[in-house]
């Protein structure tokens, strides 16, 4: 099902995999729902992709979470950067700090991705 919402070009399918966060807490879903997050084509739809899984991002940091089930933090650092959502950057810059160095390493590929596409 997250596939094909990805799939469809409209708000509603948005609204409906942003929800679908809040509902589903198994990681292999939410890895699903980031990665069809960073498929969108319309530039409004990527900023609003790029709020949620920032705030996302920021609430996992928050609630110390990024030991449990690190891959969607980093899952989520890299669909950032490839969404082109630079206000994220301090948020990657504290996770690219973070004592998992499997974060450390997404965070800092999320950043130089960001840079790269400020530069070109």
């Amino acid at each position: 099902m997250v596939q094909a919402l990805g799939w469809i070009p409209s708000e509603s399918a948005l609204s409906a995999l942003l929800s679908a966060w809040a509902i589903i807490t198994q990681p292999a879903v939410r890895l699903e729902i980031v990665e069809v997050l960073t498929r969108l084509e319309r530039e409004e739809s990527r900023h609003r992709a790029g709020e949620a899984l920032h705030q996302w991002l920021e609430t996992r940091c928050l609630e110390n979470a990024e030991s449990q089930h690190y891959d969607v933090t980093c899952a989520i650092a890299l669909a950032l950067a490839r969404l082109g959502y630079r206000p994220a950057c301090p948020l990657l810059t504290t996770l690219a700090q973070s004592e998992n160095p499997q974060i450390q390493v997404y965070a800092e590929a999320a950043l130089r991705q960001l840079s790269d596409q400020q530069r070109g």
